[in-house]
Formats: structure tokens, sequence, C-alpha cells
């Protein structure tokens, strides 16, 4: 049991460590910046930031939320992203005795690169090829190991299109020249639907496009947005995909279907 507590502080550290990491990621991919090379540095005055001052948390706290070189403030989102990898790292660790290896390492991967992914789609509204490369090949691999995987991930995949291309046509009749949603949405159902299944998979479209709907009526209300206007669909599907995980809600919802039934 100890062995097991030690495995659990272990794995929360690394995950704060590479919430750190996909801190760099979101900040330096869209800029076209090396994510090797140079060193971690502050955005605003650009003098490098030392090993013991870049340690997850605690330094932020350490530092009161600011530089040590120029004392602006350091966005929130830094800490936050960190915290919460940190938190779903432990959490499928955690929940290992539930699943096996495959399934646990499988899930910490995934949702390690949906969050940058997710944090750049809503800021920059795409999806770097590079981080999605990399989940479609995780998808991949999860649906050469499990049938579940396979049919969640053309489910998703056949659902997705198929409203893609029905909406796609009911444009064109409107003579509307833009798009339902990005090539990238498409690509992202793979690794969802692998991940999730063919059940969490339709159930992530619901409540994804329930959340966007909530939110989009939100910002009309108190910003004025336009229909026209391009909203990201991205961190829909994966704040959805991320909560049917981590809740089981597809699981719950199969088993109130059996009891109807």
């Amino acid at each position: 049991m100890t062995d097991f507590y030690i495995l659990l502080i272990l794995t929360a550290f690394l995950g704060l460590c590479f919430g750190s990491f996909a801190n760099v990621l979101i900040y330096r991919i869209p800029e076209n910046i090396s994510i090797i090379n140079p060193r971690s540095f502050c955005p605003k005055c650009k003098i490098s930031i030392p090993f013991y001052r870049n340690i997850p948390i605690f330094s932020f706290i350490l530092q009161l939320g600011k530089c040590h070189n120029c004392s602006n403030k350091i966005s929130l989102q830094y800490p936050l992203i960190e915290l919460f990898m940190g938190s779903i790292w432990l959490y499928f660790m955690f929940d290992f005795k539930n699943q096996d290896l495959f399934n646990t390492i499988s899930s910490i991967c995934i949702i390690s690169i949906l969050i940058p992914l997710a944090i750049i789609d809503l800021k920059h509204l795409y999806f770097p090829l590079s981080l999605l490369v990399i989940l479609i090949l995780l998808g991949i691999i999860q649906a050469c190991m499990s049938y579940d995987s396979f049919i969640g991930l053309m489910t998703g995949l056949s659902f997705l299109s198929l409203i893609f291309f029905l909406v796609k046509i009911w444009f064109k009749i409107n003579k509307r020249n833009d798009t339902p949603m990005g090539f990238g949405d498409i690509l992202l159902i793979i690794p969802l639907g692998a991940w999730l299944g063919p059940l969490g998979i339709l159930l992530c479209f619901f409540l994804s496009s329930v959340l966007a709907l909530f939110f989009w009526i939100m910002l009309f209300i108190m910003k004025g947005f336009s229909f026209k206007q391009k909203m990201p669909f991205g961190p829909y599907l994966i704040g959805s995909s991320i909560l049917i995980k981590i809740t089981d809600l597809d699981q719950l919802i199969f088993v109130l279907i059996s009891q109807i039934k």
C-alpha cells in the first residue's frame, strides 16, 4: 500500500511538470517558437527563468504570481493548467485499480494533449497539426487494441461527418460561403471516439452542442455575439469528453437504459 501512495505522489508531481510543459506548448506553438530551445522565459521581459524559479505551482505562490525580474503579473492560466493536469494524472492513476494499465496510460496521454489543444483552439481558432497527429495516432492504437474503441471511433466519425455534410448542404442552399465547423473538429473525433466508445462519443456530441449553445446565448446577450462570428467547437468537444470520462456518465446512462428495458 505504501508503494502505491508513493506512486500516486510521483504521478501527481509528473502531472504538474507536464502541466508546465503544456503551458509551453500553448504559448510557443502558435508563435512558431521551438518547444525545446530557448529555455523557459518570461513572455513580457523575455528573461530566462532559472530552473529553481520554474517549479510548478510553488514558484507561482512564492513569487506572488509575478515575474522575478520585471514584476509583471503571471497569467493564472499557468498554475491552473499545472494544477488541473496534476489532478487529472492523479485521478487516473488512483483509478488504476478499476482499469488495466493500458487504458490508464492511454487516458493520461490523451487528456494531456487534449488540454493544450483546447486552449489553443479557444485562443487562436485552430488545432496545431503536430498535436492533432499525436492524438490521432493514440486513438488508432487504442482502436486496434479494443473492439469497443474501434466501434466508438467509427460511430463518431460517421455521425459527425454526416452532420457536417448535411449542414454544409444547408449552408449552400442558403448561399452561405462559410463552413459549419472546421475539418480539425472531424479529425478530433478519431481519438475521442476511440477513447469514449460508441455511447460515450454520442453523448459527447449532445453535451458539447448543449454547452456551445448555452455559451453562444450568453455571449449574444452579454456582448451581442453574432451568429456569423466564428466560435471554436473543439473546446466544447474536449471539455465534454473529459467530463464524461472522469464521471463515467456514459456508463451511468447505459445502466439506466438497461433498467428501463
